[in-house]
């Protein structure tokens, strides 16, 4: 039985054509409880959205935050990394979809560290 993946083009608030995710599972990216660093002590703004499908993660940002390094890793063996531009509104993260815990760690220009959990 052959498995496939439904995807369509959406226009994001940048006017960028993007890949979508159908069946949408939303993973909350929340500041790392790690050590951050020496940054003043105000509120962290949270510009990071992501939601899951199975097949893969779809990674954005609700507003310009610089270019921010993306760690993707998984028990069933899933790594990825990659540089997301915030600019460009969305990144689309191929995933296995195997049973595990996966752990999506992003770290902005600043140094600030956001991270995500979802288990499949």
């Amino acid at each position: 039985m052959a498995l496939g993946l439904l995807l369509f083009f959406q226009e994001n608030v940048f006017g960028k054509v993007s890949i979508v995710c159908d069946v949408q599972h939303d993973i909350v990216i929340e500041p790392s409880t790690s050590e951050q660093p020496d940054v003043p002590r105000t509120p962290t703004f949270n510009p990071f959205f992501a939601y899951e499908d199975g097949t893969c993660v779809t990674l954005g940002s609700v507003s310009p935050y610089g270019d921010v390094a993306v760690t993707l890793v998984s028990t069933a063996g899933d790594y990825y990394q990659t540089v997301f531009d915030t600019e460009d509104g969305q990144v689309i993260i191929p995933i296995s979809g195997d049973a595990g815990h996966y752990t999506l760690t992003l770290v902005t220009e600043r140094g600030l560290v956001f991270e995500g959990e979802f288990d499949l």
